[in-house]
């Protein structure tokens, strides 16, 4: 029975996220789409049905592990993070079909903490501009990923990269060389602005 029903599932599922929510536009659709929000944490309860979406895609996933997050519906590391030509393409879960729809939504999903606690009662923000896309959105998140599933990494949600720290001085995250040598050059006019 399983068997049979896993396949048919899961191609309902596709369906529903690709074809029926998106181009819904009657009444019921806000309806339908709370619904699926409530249906998304427990796709990732039936075993059969996990084994037969992640199996073909532990490929697919394999080289993106570094910048695969865990989907905070199902709770399984199949939420890729991958970078188009405008930037940030959303996240979205390849499990059970949870998405975001832009980089600020993602940032507030996966980000710790909120800006204006940040601000207002110190400490970390819940996310960083990036050093390496130079973008004026904060878009570097820490977070557990495929590769780290126990720790937590910077991933950078606009260019799909990670990053290993961030520079004291701009807030920005960046590589380890860059913030050893402190060589950002915005940062050095700023400093040396002062004398």
């Amino acid at each position: 029975m399983e068997a049979r029903a896993i396949p048919v599932l899961d191609l309902l599922l596709t369906f529903i996220d690709e074809e029926l929510l998106p181009n819904d536009t009657s009444d019921a659709a806000e309806e339908a789409w709370e619904l699926m929000e409530t249906i998304r944490p427990l796709v990732g309860r039936i075993r059969g049905l996990v084994d037969h979406r992640l199996g073909p895609l532990g490929e697919k996933l394999g080289p993106d592990s570094e910048y695969t997050l865990r989907c905070l519906s199902c709770g399984h590391f199949a939420a890729p993070v991958t970078p188009g030509n405008d930037g940030v393409r959303p996240v979205g879960c390849l499990l059970c079909g949870k998405a975001y729809d832009d980089l600020g939504s993602t940032v507030d999903a996966y980000g710790a903490g909120s800006f204006y606690e940040a601000v207002t009662q110190g400490g970390d923000p819940p996310a960083y501009p990036c050093a390496e896309c130079f973008t004026a959105e904060a878009c570097v998140v820490p977070t557990a990923t495929a590769d780290e599933p126990d720790g937590y990494v910077l991933v950078c949600l606009w260019g799909a990269h990670t990053l290993e720290g961030v520079c004291d001085f701009c807030q920005r995250a960046a590589v380890l060389a860059l913030l050893e040598a402190q060589m950002y050059s915005d940062c050095l006019d700023v400093r040396y602005a002062k004398f």
